[in-house]
């Protein structure tokens, strides 16, 4: 027997924001700075609970600051819901983060819960993040100043 399964608009934008979200975590858990800021919008920016929000051309150099101290990270990005409006759509997605100090630091591991509210958008045939808001929801260990 077999089953056609359809997937509704939302459901279909919910799944192309699952794989950028995924690549974003990628990015970030590899270093590869310059990648992650290529997943932004010439005007996109992210918004992170301390300081300014980070503009585009910033965004390789300001992330490898924030979490290039660590020996490694590992960002798991779940649950990503979008709403599609079009050429955008916005999204919510949940995060678990582990960002491991290199030995000598001797510190406790940074272990951080919340949520990415995100807008993205389509230029040709690719999504691209245009605004990322992260809001911290728990965390734990020695918790960086920033």
């Amino acid at each position: 027997m077999s089953t056609v399964a359809s997937l509704t608009e939302a459901e279909t934008y919910s799944v192309i924001a699952g794989h950028r979200f995924s690549e974003f975590a990628r990015a970030l858990d590899t270093k590869d700075w310059q990648g992650y800021q290529n997943l932004y919008s010439a005007d996109g920016q992210l918004r992170l609970p301390w300081g300014d929000p980070v503009p585009h051309d910033r965004l390789a150099s300001e992330t490898e600051i924030n979490l290039g101290r660590f020996a490694c990270t590992h960002h798991m990005i779940t649950n990503a819901l979008a709403v599609p409006d079009g050429a955008r759509m916005t999204v919510s997605a949940n995060l678990h983060a582990a960002h491991i100090y290199p030995e000598e630091a001797r510190k406790a591991a940074w272990i951080a819960v919340g949520r990415y509210d995100a807008e993205l958008v389509l230029d040709g045939d690719t999504w691209f993040f245009h605004r990322v808001a992260l809001t911290p929801l728990w965390q734990q260990g020695d918790v960086p100043e920033h």
